[in-house]
């Protein structure tokens, strides 16, 4: 019996025995988690139960015992339940709410998501099955299943999956909503002020810069769309979309789009477009930010990062601007925009 299953046996039984001492459950499904949360259960204390109303309290000392089953489980794959058939998943709290936990002060962050990532290996020339399987202590059975395969036939060249391992995504709590709000309010404002358009542009242009700088950290992920990885182009679409501007999808299709803009006259708020070194395409889109700065998504960081127009992988890679704010205050346009 491999160790790891043992743990999970000693875990059950402890919680087992502590079932007539509270309703508190655990359980080792890999799903979504707060990890500071569950932090704290595992490391600071371990001795708070999430009640049915979902605040936390202290539990008995006979229950104190669950502490030593907590430190048996990874924190990240825990979740706590009050019975056996209803679960708390830890991402349906309120992130960036306070929890009420009797003598702490402790707010929720941040999310983390465990993913399961194929693990890879080529095949080389000698390679069969059963060697690859031994190297990677597993079974051809499960090779076979893993790739689809109807036999142990294989050959250079071919990528087999030979394992999944989870990797840990976090991402930095971001509130939507509120963003939604903030821009109503901003709207609402400039129409009560009466401000000009060039004040008002402005206005905008801040606002987008302090919009799209709450999404540092968040993780890339090639063709993503949500907070749980997203790319360079749908990271700009997203931000602009609460404006209400609607860009097209990809960063070769945003580079038609809006007004060439000169590299010394860029505003925040202007998308700048790189191309990969030997092609002419555009590969890739940021924000411009001020001061030769831009924030983007980046697949070289693998996070939303901001980077300098200035560093020389940028520098060379240049491939021009746009503003789009002007689809919303056309009359700043210049005649030469026109």
């Amino acid at each position: 019996m491999k160790y790891q299953d043992k743990q999970k046996i000693l875990y059950v039984l402890v919680c087992l025995c502590l079932l007539p001492a509270g309703n508190l459950w655990a359980t080792f499904e890999s799903n979504d988690g707060l990890k500071n949360f569950a932090d704290v259960l595992t490391s600071r204390s371990g001795i708070f139960r999430l009640e049915n109303s979902g605040n936390i309290t202290l539990l008995t000392e006979k229950e104190n015992l669950l502490r030593n089953s907590l430190s048996l489980v990874n924190y990240r794959t825990q979740h706590l339940m009050s019975s056996p058939s209803k679960a708390y998943p830890m991402l349906s709290m309120s992130a960036g709410s306070s929890l009420n936990i009797p003598g702490k002060s402790f707010s929720v962050t941040g999310q983390t998501k465990i993913m399961k990532i194929n693990v890879y290996h080529k095949v080389k020339s000698g390679d069969n099955l059963y060697y690859i399987a031994k190297k990677f202590r597993t079974s051809e059975k499960r090779l076979m299943k893993l790739n689809g395969l109807k036999s142990d036939l294989i050959r250079p060249g071919q990528r087999l999956i030979v394992g999944i391992r989870e990797k840990v995504i976090e991402i930095p709590y971001i509130d939507e909503n509120q963003i939604k709000a903030e821009i109503a309010s901003l709207k609402e404002n400039l129409i009560a002020e009466l401000e000009s358009p060039v004040e008002t542009s402005q206005a905008v242009e801040q606002k987008v810069v302090e919009i799209s700088l709450k999404y540092l950290g968040l993780p890339y992920k090639y063709g993503g769309e949500t907070l749980w990885g997203i790319d360079c182009s749908a990271f700009v679409r997203r931000i602009w979309g609460f404006f209400g501007l609607e860009l097209p999808r990809t960063s070769g299709e945003q580079f038609r789009v809006g007004q060439k803009t000169d590299k010394n006259n860029l505003k925040p708020g202007d998308l700048v477009f790189f191309h990969q070194q030997g092609r002419k395409s555009v590969s890739h889109v940021g924000m411009y930010i001020g001061d030769s700065k831009f924030v983007h998504a980046s697949g070289i960081d693998n996070k939303v990062t901001i980077s300098d127009l200035t560093q020389d992988y940028y520098r060379r890679c240049y491939k021009g601007a746009r503003r789009v704010i002007n689809f919303m205050f056309p009359e700043l346009m210049t005649s030469t925009e026109r």
